[in-house]
């Protein structure tokens, strides 16, 4: 006798499982965004990406890191996951496997970095964000600047060390992290736009107002009164004086040292204390001279103003100096502006736009004016520290 038999499986009779098609998806253009490996900086991404025959993907890619900057050749595919692979000028390798978000134009996933061979290390793996460039952009501009030889005050001399007191200075270089633009509406709600990947380098003695950096960011239509700016708590400065004796030196225990190290001054970080002493994120709020309107479609431009003239403190104690990390104040000014920007200025009691000792023990600047015009000869902000309780 022949039995017949049907196997019946959880949910009834088995069948082939159908996958939907993926849709071939135009990668074609500028992408922003940023990597991230655990106990390591965020690294900086930006490509330009061709889709040169379906679900085929090749292009560029740059990648900034704060030891270097690597280019990139990419060639992709993609499937029910996007799949890149970046050799690079330096020999290293990257491969990246995200999911799209096809409305939004966003990538995103986990990456390995395999570094050059002849460095003997392991691979990095680590999280990754590309967004497709949008018509709304911060762009990262310039403050005032002087030209150090002309403002410095005395020779300089290798040996000089720090007179005691509250020092302002103004760091050659810095690096900070702008995290989010945060747009108050007339209706009382943020509308906060994320800045991937946004770390402008800062060099002092660039000319005011050119362009350091341009981050893209998506704003929703609506009326719009002010801005908010977010920054890390955790700031990346160079400080090479040897008029004054200030010098960066990682290997510090402050970041700071009398006598410049082996091969001069280095990047030093320092952290502040976020809001309440929480949070790694503190933002500075500015108010616009007329409501910003935004409509679907529009591009918005805004431009950002970075800062650094006597914005970072150190206190020094028998010659010895380290950062003024007490108060939760971000190590940088910014002023956004929706009307362009036209000229900048900063006066200080000092005397000079260089490192100064300060009246006080917790005198901030406190004398200090700056100024912002974004059609001169008219001011649109003035700004002038208001000292707090401590500081009085």
């Amino acid at each position: 006798m022949r039995v017949s038999m049907v196997v019946l499986l959880a949910g009834g009779l088995w069948a082939p499982v159908a996958h939907a098609a993926v849709v071939p998806y135009d990668f074609t253009g500028h992408w922003v965004g940023s990597a991230k490996a655990p106990r390591k900086s965020p690294a900086a991404l930006s490509a330009d990406l061709t889709t040169s025959l379906p679900q085929e993907i090749t292009g560029s890619l740059t990648i900034v890191t704060t030891e270097e900057t690597i280019h990139c050749t990419v060639t992709g595919h993609q499937g029910r996951r996007v799949v890149m692979t970046a050799p690079c000028d330096n020999t290293g390798r990257a491969r990246f496997k995200g999911r799209l978000g096809v409305a939004a134009g966003m990538l995103s996933g986990g990456f390995v970095w395999i570094p050059p061979a002849d460095r003997h290390k392991p691979p990095k793996h680590g999280t990754f964000r590309l967004a497709r460039r949008t018509a709304s952009h911060a762009r990262i501009l310039h403050g005032p600047s002087t030209v150090a030889a002309a403002t410095r005050a005395g020779v300089p001399s290798a040996s000089a060390v720090p007179a005691d007191g509250h020092w302002a200075l103004s760091p050659e270089q810095s690096r900070v992290t702008l995290t989010s633009l945060a747009f108050q509406g007339t209706d009382g709600n943020v509308a906060t736009a994320d800045l991937g990947g946004c770390m402008p380098t800062y060099v002092r003695d660039t000319a005011a107002l050119t362009q350091i950096l341009d981050c893209p960011f998506d704003l929703p239509p609506g009326t719009y009164v002010g801005v908010g700016i977010g920054v890390l708590t955790t700031f990346d400065v160079l400080v090479d004086d040897a008029a004054n004796g200030f010098f960066t030196d990682p290997g510090s225990p402050t970041g700071l040292s009398a006598t410049a190290p082996a091969g001069g001054a280095q990047f030093a970080s320092f952290t502040v204390p976020g809001p309440g002493g929480q949070g790694d994120v503190l933002s500075a709020q500015t108010f616009f001279t007329s409501p910003l309107v935004v409509e679907a479609g529009t591009p918005v431009t805004v431009d950002v103003v970075e800062d650094m003239i006597h914005t970072v403190f150190a206190n020094v104690s028998g010659g010895a100096a380290s950062f003024d990390t007490s108060l939760p104040l971000p190590a940088v000014q910014l002023v956004p502006s929706v009307s362009g920007a036209g000229r900048v200025e900063f006066y200080s009691p000092t005397g000079t736009a260089l490192d100064a000792l300060m009246p006080g023990p917790t005198d901030d600047e406190s004398g200090s004016v700056r100024v912002f015009y974004a059609s001169p000869p008219q001011p649109s902000y003035v700004f002038s520290p208001v000292p707090g309780p401590s500081q009085a």
